[in-house]
């Protein structure tokens, strides 16, 4: 998860740039820089969606990039985990309103749902809202996209050896607030 985490900065910090690079096309075709960013970072994905598409196997069984020992430990493990017995999830295994308050009852959802919660709005909602605060200063849109640059590398800078860290000796590693914690917020 954390280095997830640490990408999705990086990730901001080349959307910044893709941003301002795609921004100054403002103009062709008598379209705005903004439109011609939904477009062609929107175009990416839908093009790959549809290889995507053909390319994932539908089922343990039909995935040739698995060896026989790993198809048949993948449909174990499904069948243990599904309703059914089969490894398929069936027209037979409905949700109920049992399953549901079931469901509220469990504590671990309410836990990673606050862990969720504080790590996007840390990550998504800094991103989203940066280039709007930058544009506010007095800045150019297409500037504002540049300069969310270095926020963004300062903040995968600081979260990338502190997760490293927590990874390599999770038993040692204690939450102890300082600069880099600041910056990681920062950022």
């Amino acid at each position: 998860m954390a280095v997830f985490y640490t990408a999705a900065s990086l990730s901001g910090a080349f959307s910044g740039l893709l941003a301002y690079g795609i921004e100054n096309m403002a103009g062709i075709d008598g379209l705005g820089g903004w439109r011609w960013i939904f477009m062609l970072e929107g175009l990416v994905p839908v093009a790959l969606s549809l290889v995507i598409w053909k390319l994932l196997p539908d089922s343990p069984e039909t995935a040739s990039f698995l060896t026989k020992h790993e198809k048949e430990f993948i449909i174990n493990r499904l069948a243990l985990e599904t309703g059914s017995g089969h490894g398929r999830v069936t027209n037979a295994d409905k949700i109920n309103m049992k399953l549901i308050l079931a469901a509220f009852k469990e504590w671990r959802i309410y836990g990673a749902w606050v862990m969720f919660w504080g790590n996007t709005i840390g990550t998504y909602g800094f991103t989203a809202t940066v280039p709007s605060v930058i544009e506010e200063l007095g800045y150019s849109a297409a500037d504002a996209q540049l300069l969310t640059i270095p926020i963004c590398k300062i903040g995968a800078a600081c979260s990338g050896p502190r997760a490293r860290n927590a990874v390599a000796a999770p038993s040692q590693f204690r939450f102890r607030p300082n600069t880099d914690d600041l910056l990681t917020l920062s950022g």
